[in-house]
């Protein structure tokens, strides 16, 4: 099995979307209650052609001990490769989603651990469809609900301690590792 792990490298590789439109591309992730988006794009993904996806995942960490509640649906964009995020108004919301979605649910999820949510099937809708081609990029698409309230470092500020993605695959030319069963010879 190989594995991807994907960082962001710009600040228009992560931003929010407000409640009207408004993006922001600067600044930590805010999310609260119902009136934000998050957008995450995962640059230059080399996932080669036919791969199979393995369990995939998005890591991020709260930076905020009063906004450590994450209420999110997670989609992928449904498309062959992802523009970067931009300023113009409703750029995440107004983009095409994956029919896969997760959700990402819990309560005090603390500032020290990263949080783990699985994104297998997001990854894996658009790395088949028909336009995908290895280095093309990908984007993450996060709906904040009600109960939502959450901060995360991004590029501009986080460093190291920004979001990130890993991604585990397979292909065709993988050996699949066998146990091998010995018996102990008699007499």
């Amino acid at each position: 099995m190989a594995q991807l792990i994907i960082n962001p490298t710009d600040s228009a590789h992560d931003g929010r979307e407000a409640s009207g439109g408004t993006m922001s591309l600067t600044g930590y992730m805010t999310l609260t209650s119902a009136l934000h988006w998050a957008g995450l794009v995962l640059p230059s993904v080399a996932l080669p052609p036919g791969a199979t996806i393995q369990p995939s995942y998005l890591y991020y960490k709260s930076n905020n001990a009063a906004r450590q509640d994450p209420d999110l649906v997670w989609w992928a964009q449904a498309a062959d490769t992802a523009a970067a995020l931009s300023a113009t108004t409703s750029d995440i919301t107004s983009r095409a989603t994956t029919t896969a979605n997760v959700a990402d649910t819990a309560t005090g999820i603390g500032t020290t651990n990263y949080r783990q949510v699985v994104i297998t099937s997001l990854i894996a809708e658009v790395a088949a469809r028909p336009g995908w081609a290895s280095g093309n990029n990908m984007a993450l698409i996060g709906d904040c609900g009600v109960a939502c309230a959450l901060e995360f470092g991004t590029y501009d500020n986080a460093g190291a301690g920004a979001w990130y993605v890993e991604i585990n695959y397979t292909t065709g030319g993988d050996v699949p590792v066998k146990m091998a069963t010995y018996r102990r010879r008699r007499g």
